[in-house]
């Protein structure tokens, strides 16, 4: 079994980054998802690393659904 030691502000900020995460992957929570990570990032409480994979899920979500239907659609 491999073991990790966190000190308590690393394993606080790493449950934060989770949970916008987590967050962030629920479909009617991704603007608020964004519009937090991007409070928290310019407060300097998360990197650009976790702002940036909020985005990123958050763009997923609201657009790769739509392009990729209409890329199915077809034209009359």
């Amino acid at each position: 079994m491999r073991r990790i030691d966190f000190s308590y502000p690393e394993l606080l900020s790493n449950i934060v980054k989770r949970l916008l995460l987590l967050i962030g992957k629920f479909a009617g929570y991704k603007g608020a998802a964004v519009l937090i990570a991007t409070m928290l990032l310019c407060k300097g409480y998360v990197g650009e690393a976790a702002w940036a994979s909020v985005i990123i899920s958050a763009l997923c979500g609201f657009i790769m659904p739509k392009t990729l239907g209409t890329i199915g659609e077809r034209q009359p």
